[in-house]
């Protein structure tokens, strides 16, 4: 038997976004491979759309298809039903060997699942979303043991890396995610497996980004710096035309001999400069910060910056949208920096991410959502009289890194929600940490683990993302050269 295995695609039920576009590359693709089955290993659906998963199946009704239940099809109550009421185990023939299908939504066997585990026989091929070692504690104990006592072969999803290893007698595959915002570690892809009487062995079929559209995103990248003078002066050596200053750190004042340092890199590189302005928080009944505020625009001023990157308000949610006379507050210390700049000046508004122990039910910051960031853009422009004098900085890492917020906007819906919008890009990885996820770390991996810019690289090529400069945000020029040096190794492109 020729098996196509799909994987942790995570379709959304919005018209257009990168899970889809690699969905119907990987449909395309499995027309062209003529497998004689498909079998699809959950997490179909983002967060259990239901209109997103008849989709789904619509686009493999022509095909034997045959499919078993991810986490992400339990994680809306409302949805729960539907997906559960549609989810059987299976069972195929395939010579001498069968192949399970069971689900594991909870990461667990569910009655008509046990009574398939009842029965197994060495060669048997077991699919399902949860690999052993995701399983609940009681049923990973369990399938521990019959992994001991049985020859199987376990192919798995939910972990979006390849992985092959033994454990026990039994051979365990984990598959690479088609999801181009998750796959880790390669491009995003399905898997092609031939399955015989003596043997099980497979391929991935990758879907990668053309050459054209990664040089166009290499030629758009840019530096935002962490220590000014050193990171100008390695711009100057190294020829980065974009560069982002910071003068939103702590202690941040107004420093008139960095000039000299930036008309130099300015007259070897043509430059373009982008200022970050300070934070305004909001502290005991009052907007914090604002002499800080207004020594950077004066600052911006000085210095002839390009463009101007500025957070949304650094306040509650609920407060922010209470409270008119603290909203317009803000409203007028923001439009003060746009007003004092020149019309040409590309004023960018950026995303947030919640702060780091962030649980559903907290207060939520302002400024995390797409919904927030057009709703302060648009304020912003209607103050103005303008369309598009105030756009979005649209920071990928602080999309991805978002708690619960990033299940329902991953980053790839981002993209298509406020790419159009965008006049620069932060982009860095993220890492886990012993004190939980952290921001601007170096892209070592330009496919992962926590972001894959597959997607970015193609909503940059369907025009979701308008063309501006993509600053990699990865403290300092040290992890800015690493980030070169492994986009290079990656794609062959200096």
């Amino acid at each position: 038997m020729k098996a196509a295995f799909i994987c942790d695609p995570h379709m959304p039920d919005v018209p257009v976004s990168p899970q889809e576009d690699f969905f119907r590359f990987a449909v395309a693709s499995i027309t062209e491979n003529k497998p004689d089955c498909i079998i699809s290993l959950g997490d179909m659906t983002s967060m259990g759309e239901i209109e997103a998963m008849k989709a789904y199946l619509d686009a493999l009704s022509d095909t034997e298809h045959y499919w078993v239940l991810g986490n992400a099809e339990v994680r809306t109550s409302e949805t729960i039903d539907y997906f559960m009421q549609q989810a059987k185990p299976f069972l195929l023939s395939c010579g001498s060997r069968r192949i399970i299908g069971f689900n594991t939504p909870y990461g667990k066997f569910e009655n008509a699942e046990r009574a398939l585990l009842n029965d197994l026989h060495d060669g048997d091929i077991l699919v399902m979303h949860h690999g052993p070692d995701k399983l609940a504690a009681p049923a990973r104990a369990e399938f521990d043991e019959l992994l001991h006592r049985h020859a199987l072969t376990v192919i798995h999803a939910h972990e979006h890396n390849l992985r092959d290893y033994m454990l026990g007698r039994s051979h365990i595959i984990g598959l690479r995610a088609l999801d181009p915002d998750k796959s880790i570690g390669g491009p995003p892809c399905i898997t092609m497996f031939d399955i015989t009487d003596t043997a099980v062995t497979y391929r991935e079929v990758c879907f990668g980004i053309d050459e054209e559209t990664l040089r166009d995103v290499r030629a758009h990248f840019g530096l935002s710096c962490v220590d000014n003078h050193r990171d100008v002066a390695y711009a100057l050596e190294h020829d980065v035309k974009y560069v982002e200053l910071r003068c939103n750190g702590k202690g941040w004042t107004p420093d008139e001999t960095l000039i000299p340092l930036l008309d130099a890199w300015r007259a070897k590189t043509g430059g373009y400069l982008s200022v970050h302005m300070p934070n305004l928080h909001y502290r005991d009944g009052a907007i914090a910060a604002v002499d800080t505020w207004d020594a950077a625009i004066d600052y911006a001023v000085l210095i002839g910056a390009d463009a101007m990157t500025i957070h949304p308000p650094r306040v509650s949610r609920d407060l922010l949208f209470e409270s008119e006379e603290l909203w317009n507050e803000y409203l007028e210390l923001y439009l003060r920096a746009v007003r004092a700049v020149a019309p040409t000046v590309r004023v960018g508004i950026e995303n947030l991410h919640v702060p780091k122990g962030f649980r559903e039910g907290d207060d939520q910051p302002f400024g995390c959502t797409p919904g927030d960031v057009c709703h302060w853009i648009d304020a912003l422009n209607d103050a103005l009289e303008s369309t598009d004098r105030v756009g979005h900085i649209l920071d990928v890492g602080h999309a991805r890194n978002n708690a619960h917020i990033a299940t329902p906007y991953p980053v790839g819906r981002w993209y298509t929600l406020t790419g159009h919008r965008a006049v620069g890009y932060h982009i860095h990885q993220v890492a886990r940490g012993p004190e939980g996820y952290s921001n601007h770390s170096p892209i070592v991996d330009w496919y992962g683990p926590m972001i894959n810019y597959a997607s970015f690289f193609h909503a940059w090529k369907m025009g979701w993302l308008r063309h501006a400069p993509v600053f990699l945000e990865v403290k300092g020029c040290e992890n800015f050269r690493k980030s070169i040096a492994a986009f290079a190794e990656t794609f062959g492109i200096n």
